[in-house]
């Protein structure tokens, strides 16, 4: 039930006595004096929904964590890469760091290797390659190249499950009876994601 309603009514009837005793016998009390109603049964198509919005929020959470402690390592290795790209989880990033984890790496792989990764582009790798050879990173060696490409891979799997994730939440919505939820996709900027969210928490 509610926690602060339960309490007031222990104090109502017991109000000197706290003590897991109390508690049962004023939980006791109220279902058989009151006689509440049945709690709403939202059914298994809304349990399978909040079950995948649930473990989505959870990802979510993870995904965050572990961009944290990126940015954490990050700081002391090559702090200027922040400055020139504030989203470290971006696909180009990762896919840079994972080859090329500190920059002493950078400046040996060379601008002709760093401009074919996807979406980054010549002007953007000349521009790394450059903070990178003046780099005040503090931290360098095989150990380090090697937590920063396991804090890479860690995200980079936190975000495929994220991404399956979001999907099952999407499909789970769709298998929902008919019902007026079904028209917050209607409402602009409200997605299906979004929708199937909100329906998982209000129901």
């Amino acid at each position: 039930g509610e926690p602060l309603r339960n309490h007031h009514y222990r104090m109502a009837h017991k109000p000197k006595e706290k003590s897991d005793r109390a508690e049962a016998f004023a939980m006791a009390r109220y279902a058989l004096k009151e006689q509440p109603r049945p709690s709403f049964s939202a059914g298994a198509e809304f349990t399978r929904l909040q079950v995948a919005a649930s473990r989505l929020q959870s990802f979510s959470k993870d995904l965050t964590r572990a961009i944290n402690r990126l940015h954490n390592v990050l700081a002391n290795v090559f702090p200027e890469l922040a400055v020139e790209q504030r989203d470290l989880s971006a696909e180009w990033v990762l896919e840079l760091l994972e080859k090329w984890p500190t920059p002493a790496c950078l400046v040996k792989a060379g601008l002709a290797r760093l401009k074919k990764i996807p979406y980054l582009g010549e002007e953007k790798a000349a521009i790394i390659l450059g903070r990178a050879r003046t780099s005040v990173g503090s931290l360098d060696g095989q150990v380090i190249e090697e937590v920063v490409q396991l804090l890479v891979r860690e995200v980079r799997h936190l975000k495929q499950l994220k991404k399956s994730l979001e999907k099952l939440v999407v499909q789970a919505y769709g298998d929902l009876p008919p019902g007026h939820y079904h028209q917050l996709v209607t409402i602009k900027g409200i997605g299906e994601l979004t929708a199937a969210v909100l329906t998982a928490k209000i129901v």
